[in-house]
């Protein structure tokens, strides 16, 4: 018996079958647009629940297993009021599972989580919850008996098989790995299949994998929880975890009892093997696994579009428009971790000329002013003598509102209150505390320490009355010992509890503006993205190196959550610090789709160099208007890292938005085709007074840049 859960773009076909005098439910195939981009040929069960020391059927050529068979109890759908839920419910004698696949009425994304309950009297310990296994990943439909197709003139059949066994050959999709290392955030890299290890060998039982793990409470820190494959005349199929702490996934080729072109995707987040995760479940406790979402579309705008109304369906709502806002963070080519009260009296007139509406003080005007010595949160007394209270009322006297950076989830090794918290409450690896970039590390899992981070918030807006709190987290721990599981489940019992503790501060203070930061981007998953205002997308402070990193946000990010630095003067030295009107122009356009946070030292900017900002911070706060609407596009695929020519922007029913960058040293001539937007017309929006060529031609567009420069444009689309 088959039974189909979707709605108008997505549809996952399951299938009941007898085995003996019990129903087990497999996935039989997932739909996307009227194509299979999963199809299932050997009917995976939907539980994969692994407990320790317990053998089974082998899946694939890892540890990986078919795990605790569970049969069937019952299915029911669930209608929400924007979305609709299918719920499948499985035991044995020894578990209980609860699989609940989640679709939004708007979009084609598929949220799937799983939670074991032990039914036994005796204790189970789990070594993985795998909330989804696919196999079969945009496979052709073509007959299994056929013989070797030739889809490619340059594929050479007999090549591929090495075997006397005669299957028909169907063209691999490319895989792309998402890379997000510090500073050089959202890079995806297409990876080959094959030779990777994809394609099996018989005669060898030979089978490949790409295993994509962190370890850490950066949680992306190398890579994103996240992988896109892509299949001609399929389109594009995405997965992502929305991890708790450490997570990892894995792409396999089949073995010898399967096609040896089939493609296995494990989307388990912890695991034994991978992440050193167990957890002991007594009688009649749950557990919960990491929530992983996949997704299908014919086009990557398509499929940014979807990811986009999803994320935006996920995401705490507030109104506080930070993306119609500039936010001035005097930390980046300004101030650094040095800022103190001569200098504010000096900055705050200047920044309040460029008419931004937050000042913001960075790292460094707590405590001692060390990172290392941070816990009390009191400000440093050399630093700022006559008061911090005096800096903020200085700022609101020149119309803007007041902002602190804080790490609250940080202790210093040098702080100076060394009963600030019970010992239990720090980070701990086989009993012995544990240390990073100079910093203990709390455990928002207790109740202490969430009443901790409570009481420091608390004294910011007592003190200070703050309206912008910059939250960072400069280091990454392994894990936490934990008494019931691993140090890896240690680590996600304190991001929940952290996750916990953000969001009922943010209820408390509904009217505070609160950034994630993590060295930039290194935990900038959706987890957290559905709690966060703003992130702080990268530590990026080079301005021609952020257009590859805005292109791919989009697939991370919200628009109106992307804080991106505007540095319009370069350099940290005094002798350094130098600008040019194209850096000014290209630091506004790297920072019109997102959230602007300016900085540097705008004292050196010329009379023309601040009307060319002013007129930027004016369009920005133009687009403010439409940013939570916006839907960003990719109109020339992935960006990579070394592009010359890069293109970023959005849309709306009524426009599109498109900037374009040069940033090799010679002019070129930036080409692409936009027909499939249904442009019609295009004007050059920002700066007005440029006078560079550009045409529109049958919805190719063309323009001439001189080296290292950007322009941003408007289409109007036909109706």
């Amino acid at each position: 018996m088959l039974l189909e859960f979707g709605n108008d773009y997505t549809n996952i076909v399951f299938e009941i079958k007898k085995e003996g005098e019990l129903e087990r439910i497999y996935i039989s195939n997932i739909i996307y647009g009227g194509k299979k981009f999963v199809s299932c040929q050997k009917g995976l069960p939907v539980s994969h629940v692994t407990l320790l020391g317990k053998p089974y059927k082998k899946l694939f050529n890892r540890y990986a297993n078919c795990g605790e068979t569970v049969y069937l109890v019952g299915t029911k759908i669930e209608e929400l009021t924007h979305k609709k839920k299918f719920v499948v419910e499985e035991k044995n004698e020894t578990v209980f599972v609860r699989t609940t696949f989640t679709l939004d009425n708007d979009n084609g994304v598929l949220s799937v989580q799983a939670e074991v309950e032990n039914i036994q009297e005796e204790n189970i310990t789990l070594e993985s919850v795998a909330p989804l296994i696919l196999n079969g990943i945009m496979l052709d439909e073509k007959s299994e008996d056929s013989e070797c197709i030739v889809e490619k003139e340059d594929v050479d059949p007999t090549a591929i098989f090495n075997s006397k066994k005669t299957l028909p050959y169907r063209s691999r999709p490319r895989f792309y790995i998402a890379h997000n290392t510090w500073c050089t955030e959202a890079i995806f890299e297409e990876v080959d299949l094959d030779k990777g290890g994809m394609r099996g060998k018989e005669q060898t039982k030979r089978c490949g994998k790409i295993l994509i793990s962190s370890n850490g409470s950066q949680t992306t820190a190398r890579y994103l929880p996240l992988g896109i494959f892509q299949k001609d005349d399929y389109g594009y199929f995405m997965f992502e975890i929305l991890p708790e702490g450490s997570w990892s996934y894995e792409i396999e080729a089949g073995a010898s009892d399967y096609d040896d072109h089939e493609i296995f995707l494990c989307l388990s987040g912890k695991t034994l093997v991978d992440n050193a995760w167990y957890k002991t479940l007594r009688p009649n406790e749950i557990h919960k696994s990491e929530q992983v979402r996949i997704i299908g579309a014919k086009n990557l705008d398509e499929l940014i579009e979807h990811t986009t109304q999803n994320r935006r369906n996920a995401k705490r709502k507030n109104d506080l428009g930070v993306h119609k806002q500039v936010i001035f963070n005097i930390f980046q080519q300004c101030c650094g971790p040095s800022p103190n009260e001569e200098k504010d009296a000096k900055w705050i007139p200047l920044v309040a000329e460029t008419n931004a509406d937050y000042y913001v003080i960075d790292a460094g005007w707590f405590d001692s002013g060390s990172t290392h010595a941070v816990g009390v949160w009191d400000e440093c007394k050399e630093r700022y003598p006559s008061g911090l209270i005096k800096s903020a009322e200085k700022s609101r006297e020149k119309g803007m509102k007041f902002g602190l950076w804080i790490e609250p989830q940080s202790v210093g090794i040098y702080c100076e209150n060394k009963e600030l918290l019970p010992e239990h409450c720090f980070f701990h690896i086989n009993g012995v505390r544990t240390v990073c970039n100079g910093r203990y590390q709390l455990n928002y899992a207790y109740q202490e320490v969430r009443d901790y981070a409570d009481k420091i918030v608390n004294k910011l807006v007592d003190r200070y009355n703050v309206d912008y709190i910059k939250i960072d987290y400069n280091q990454t721990q392994l894990g936490n010992d934990f008494q019931n599981g691993s140090y890896t489940e240690g680590l996600a019992e304190h991001v929940r509890g952290y996750l916990q503790w953000f969001n009922e501060i943010q209820e408390k203070y509904p009217n505070i503006i609160f950034e994630t930061c993590a060295s930039g981007g290194m935990w900038m998953d959706s987890n957290i993205g559905q709690y966060t205002t703003v992130y702080s997308a990268s530590d990026q402070g080079s301005y021609y190196n952020y257009p590859p990193i805005l292109a791919n946000l989009p697939f991370i990010v919200l628009p109106e959550q992307e804080g991106i630095w505007c540095i319009p003067v370069g350099g940290w030295k005094e002798s350094e610090c130098g600008t040019c009107n194209e850096q000014v122009i290209m630091n506004v356009i790297n920072s019109l789709y997102g959230v602007m946070h300016l900085c540097s030292r705008i004292d050196r900017l010329t009379a023309e160099q601040k009307e060319l900002l002013a007129e930027g911070i004016s369009y920005y706060r133009e687009l403010g208007k439409i940013k939570t609407e916006f839907i960003p596009v990719q109109p020339n695929g992935f960006a990579k890292i070394d592009d010359d020519i890069v293109f970023t922007g959005g849309k709306t029913k009524e426009k599109l938005y498109i900037s374009v960058y040069n940033l090799a040293k010679e002019s070129r001539v930036a080409v692409v085709n936009l027909s499939k937007y249904k442009v019609k017309s295009v004007s050059l929006v920002y700066p007005k007074s440029s006078m560079n060529e550009y045409s529109l031609e049958n919805g190719k567009f063309s323009v001439v840049l001189d080296g290292m420069t950007a322009r941003a444009f408007e289409f109007e689309i036909e109706k």
